[in-house]
């Protein structure tokens, strides 16, 4: 029942418009952060009440970002697929845990364009993610 609750979920999701098919992070124009933090909100007060609601948005924003993330990690580190979806769902809870919840309640602003490839460094805590990869990457076998 879950698989199926979660699977009808993401296709209510999904038809709700073009924003609610992209990946968490890469909203289509027009759609602020704003309603992103809305969206969250509604997923979290009414996952009892609309629990296909909330297992689909978690899919969108979550599931899928999780998914493509081990999928790089497969091809770029080789690691089994198991283990890259492990690392995935790690690194995502430490990158974005101490910040979800201070934009969930309003405490940091929310910024509505994505940071430019070029700027990165500077606007992202790269050296940070890059830490917490060290922390969740299995180490490399023995030679």
């Amino acid at each position: 029942m879950g698989a199926e609750r979660s699977r009808e979920g993401r296709a209510i999701w999904r038809c709700q418009g073009p924003v609610m098919g992209q990946r968490a992070g890469h909203r289509a124009s027009g759609h602020t952060a704003e309603r992103w933090r809305g969206m969250l909100r509604l997923g979290i007060a009414e996952a009892d009440r609309m629990p296909e609601l909330a297992a689909g948005l978690y899919d969108v924003l979550f599931g899928i970002t999780v998914g493509d993330l081990a999928s790089h990690l497969v091809a770029a580190f080789g690691l089994a697929a198991d283990k890259a979806e492990v690392v995935a769902n790690q690194l995502i809870g430490l990158v974005i845990h101490p910040t979800l919840p201070r934009l969930l309640f309003g405490v940091e602003p929310l910024v509505d364009a994505m940071p430019e490839e070029t700027r990165l460094a500077a606007d992202v805590d790269l050296d940070g993610i890059r830490h917490l990869l060290r922390i969740v990457m299995p180490p490399p076998p023995a030679a």
